[in-house]
């Protein structure tokens, strides 16, 4: 498989997956509180971050990282979705797949500047979004923890989680274009890489 088969799969995955956030986003204009269809919105937008980040088309990557944010207060019940959360989604769907089709006849995604003033919107817009209701948030939180103040009620701070991923890649990896240190990259924005180990 040579880059350019492995550029179509990126494609036509992150197509699809786009295709089926919509159809979820039509269900939620109706109900906003639709649980399967905001998971599934998430579960797209996480997936497409996911492989844009292993191949290195950064500027949806971000993009689809601050989208991701978003939704991840919303399906955690954090964060209703309103009227405006819903329209933002719908010019994220279409931003996003403006930027896939641009990796069409290209390994790299420079974003002209028409394309890049409007995600600089569209990012402005959905920090605009967070911090509405983290404004929300605190104004909930200063009168709960008021009468929380007791050492009883302090929580205790639980132990870090640890994970070994083990990547097993086929041995004509680098024929299709692919980069295992891209991965590596891509997880170290996550957490922190203790150690990585290269089996012989």
């Amino acid at each position: 498989m040579d880059l350019s088969e492995v550029r179509a799969t990126f494609i036509s995955e992150s197509e699809e997956l786009l295709s089926s956030m919509e159809s979820n986003l039509l269900i939620l204009e109706k109900d906003s509180t639709n649980e399967e269809g905001i998971h599934s919105v998430f579960r797209a937008i996480h997936t497409i971050k996911g492989t844009s980040g292993m191949f290195g088309y950064e500027p949806i990557e971000k993009f689809t990282h601050e989208v991701e944010t978003l939704l991840d207060r919303i399906r955690s019940g954090k964060q209703i979705l309103t009227k405006e959360g819903i329209e933002f989604l719908f010019l994220a769907c279409d931003h996003i797949y403006h930027l896939v089709k641009s990796v069409e006849d290209t390994d790299t995604l420079v974003l002209d500047p028409k394309t890049s003033h409007k995600q600089i919107d569209l990012i402005s817009l959905a920090k605009k979004l967070l911090s509405e209701n983290f404004s929300n948030d605190l104004k909930k939180d200063s009168v709960s923890k008021s009468s929380q103040t007791s050492p009883g009620n302090l929580n205790v701070p639980s132990s870090s989680a640890h994970w070994q991923i083990t990547l097993i890649p086929n041995r004509r990896l680098f024929e299709s274009g692919m980069d295992p240190y891209t991965f590596i990259k891509y997880l170290a924005q996550s957490g922190n890489i203790k150690h990585v180990f290269v089996y012989p």
